[in-house]
């Protein structure tokens, strides 16, 4: 059987205007045209230039969309100049290039002007193209495409399976794409219901129990949409130049980002199986995005309590120099101060570079809490008590008022490091939520992450430690310190 095509056909006023879907036969098409038409075609001929049209091959091989004139019993063809009679439709006008304002009729079968030379849908304006599909909802099924497979199943009465319902999801949507990727809800699901409506039994859901809970049609036709749908989205199919575009921002992102974004990884491969560096950073990555488990980690790599090695494996994974954190803060120590000074409240920084002031500072410019991350102890207070202490899950600096003041770093129960100088705190403090893969806790991200940016020039174009939420993949407040504390410091070199 010769597959069914789409036929533009009108009578000789040009003024009934049909749409037929008939197999490329001239005596099929006369017939239905007859019976759009109510009066009996006898001749069916071009309407461009009154070809007469007597060969089934050439309907075989026309276009879709061609426009053709069922004339009548001694009814001849006159080009359009020289009929009075308006082109338009029987039943109701239809919408024009300079007639886009006119409303289109719900059951008007007629095809929109713009398709009368030919045009394709992709030229059609929305309007236009609602109007077409109107006219195509009344397509036959092509049964004889379905899988023999299938069909058995079908007239047996069997329940189609999940694999033989996509099959016919397929052949449907594809045999609607060949005359074009436009399609309706509508046109979706008077196709289902048809389906549906012949083979009942097929395709109705049922409830476990066995009893029907629906016709099965709706569903069927949505998921038909949906396929289209998504065959029309040229821009999410991945090409190879796009996946090769993905897979370089992907390496780009592993080798430099990764320190600023808690959900990436660094390029871990290395072939020195002496290398503890690819080890540690599996073993931690492994164990998740801020809930590594410390006292696991320590326990099987102990040189991380080493301060030196510490600062080693930091250095190697953010490919920075730890150790600028310390010549900076002396450097611009009054610089950060002053732009900290807002309209109100104005103070002049410590002289002697007490870098706690320096962190109190920050947190009243970002409203935040530095007693979150800076905590002192009572005078006496031994290691142990700090270990058994019940604290956060990130680290922080401890402080013992002794005299001379005792620092430590703790996380999760572990004292990590002891030093005297408030300045390397800092600089520990930040690497311990580096090296442990930590996010930076909500009361205090701004501090860190302008310590971060700042002073270890760890500046990530995308993601950020940080658990408020950001849109840019950088704090703005932290960005505007930045500049403040840039100006001042062009202004002081002048």
């Amino acid at each position: 059987m010769d597959s069914p095509k789409f036929f533009l056909v009108w009578n000789g006023a040009r003024s009934n205007r049909r749409t037929l879907l008939s197999p490329p036969q001239v005596k099929e098409v006369l017939s239905r045209a007859s019976e759009k038409m109510q009066y009996e075609c006898k001749t069916l001929v071009l309407e461009e230039n009154g070809s007469i049209i007597d060969d089934d091959e050439y309907l075989l091989y026309s276009r879709d969309c061609t426009i053709f004139l069922a004339l009548k019993d001694g009814e001849v063809w006159e080009p359009q100049e020289k009929i009075n009679t308006p082109p338009h439709s029987h039943t109701e006008s239809l919408p024009t290039q300079d007639q886009n304002s006119s409303r289109i009729h719900e059951d008007s079968d007629d095809m929109p002007e713009s398709s009368r030379h030919g045009a394709q849908l992709s030229d059609l304006n929305v309007r236009e193209q609602r109007q077409y599909w109107r006219t195509f909802n009344g397509m036959e099924i092509p049964w004889e495409e379905f899988p023999s497979g299938i069909m058995s199943d079908l007239h047996e009465k069997k329940k189609l399976t999940i694999t033989q319902k996509r099959q016919v999801r397929r052949i449907m949507v594809n045999k609607v794409r060949k005359i074009n990727h436009y399609g309706t809800s509508d046109l979706w699901r008077n196709i289902a219901k048809k389906i549906c409506d012949k083979y009942p039994k097929s395709f109705q859901d049922e409830h476990p129990d066995g009893t029907i809970t629906a016709t099965g049609y709706l569903g069927l036709a949505t998921m038909m949409r949906n396929l289209n749908t998504d065959l029309n989205r040229s821009h999410m199919i991945k090409t190879q130049e796009h996946e090769m575009h993905r897979q370089s921002k992907r390496v780009k992102r592993d080798n430099n980002l990764w320190a600023g974004n808690v959900e990436n990884s660094p390029n871990i491969d290395s072939d020195n199986e002496e290398d503890l560096f690819p080890k540690v950073r599996r073993e931690i990555n492994k164990r998740g995005v801020s809930i590594t488990k410390v006292p696991e980690v320590i326990q099987i790599y102990d040189f991380l309590k080493d301060e030196d090695e510490i600062i080693k494996h930091f250095n190697r994974l953010t490919q920075t120099d730890a150790h600028t954190l310390l010549i900076r803060i002396e450097e611009d120590y009054a610089i950060i101060f002053e732009a900290c000074n807002l309209m109100k409240n104005r103070e002049s920084p410590p002289r002697d570079h007490n870098v706690e002031a320096l962190i109190k500072k920050l947190g009243k410019y970002f409203k935040e809490d530095p007693n979150q991350i800076i905590i002192h102890n009572e005078a006496g207070t031994t290691k142990t008590v700090l270990e058994n202490k019940e604290g956060v899950n990130y680290p922080t600096i401890e402080i013992i008022d002794n005299d001379p003041p005792e620092i430590w770093i703790c996380c999760q129960g572990v004292a990590l490091h002891a030093t005297e100088d408030m300045r390397k705190a800092i600089l520990l403090l930040l690497i311990d939520f580096h090296v442990f893969n930590f996010i930076y806790p909500k009361k205090t991200s701004r501090i860190l992450e302008f310590l971060q940016r700042y002073f270890l020039k760890i500046q990530p174009d995308l993601g950020t430690r940080s658990q408020a939420p950001v849109v840019t993949g950088i704090n703005l407040k932290v960005l505007t310190l930045i500049n403040k504390i840039t100006s001042i410091y062009n202004q002081n070199m002048v």
